[in-house]
């Protein structure tokens, strides 16, 4: 481990930027946060890691700082139906409970991804709601994404993905509702698109 990380200083870091991110840093994944401060202090401009250190660890962050900090030290990873298994639940236990349990002057549903990184997750529910069009005619839904990365979220916003976010969707669900491009990469439809709601939220404030 690089000299100026060594003691406690890590763990003081984690400790500061989950205060104000909700970002968490265990022991196991301390590499990360060592190659991501170094390169947040890169881009703040910093010329020696330990003079952003000191000055991270010196008060509350900026927002400027917090906005550079998210961007290299979270992880983008995830892809459309990720967990078959969550989402099976959701169309038979969640939807399902909804639609038999609902009052019928209460047809409203309103789901939030709290972390949707690049928007894999509130298009992929956005999706199996289109599947159950039929059962959900009259209703009200609202599908809501967040996240604390702005780049992600630009990413999401714009619904283009290449192959690695379908690595374990069907392709009937590819054909169906995306758009092939020029560049291998895939355009999210807009009636699915338009359906998904972005925002840029830190859960900690």
């Amino acid at each position: 481990m690089n000299e100026i990380f060594s003691g406690n200083i890590c763990i003081d870091i984690s400790e500061h930027i989950n205060r104000y991110t909700g970002l968490y840093f265990p022991e196991s994944r301390h590499h990360a946060l060592i190659k991501g401060i170094k390169a947040a202090a890169r881009e703040l401009g910093f010329d020696q890691t330990e003079k952003f250190i000191d000055h991270l660890l010196s008060g509350p962050p900026s927002s400027r700082t917090i906005d550079t900090l998210v961007r290299f030290l979270t992880i983008g990873e995830t892809y459309f139906f990720r967990d078959k298994a969550v989402f099976q639940a959701l169309k038979d236990e969640i939807f399902r409970g909804l639609l038999t349990q609902s009052p019928p002057e209460k047809k409203h549903v309103h789901i939030w991804s709290a972390g949707c990184a690049s928007g894999e997750e509130p298009y992929s529910i956005a999706i199996l709601m289109d599947q159950m069009s039929a059962a959900f005619r009259g209703w009200t839904v609202n599908i809501l994404g967040t996240d604390i990365n702005d780049n992600l979220l630009e990413k999401a916003k714009k619904g283009v993905y290449t192959n690695w976010s379908f690595r374990d969707t069907p392709d009937i669900i590819l054909k169906k509702y995306f758009i092939p491009q020029k560049d291998n990469s895939f355009k999210l439809k807009a009636e699915i698109k338009n359906r998904v709601k972005f925002y840029k939220l830190n859960l900690m404030e």
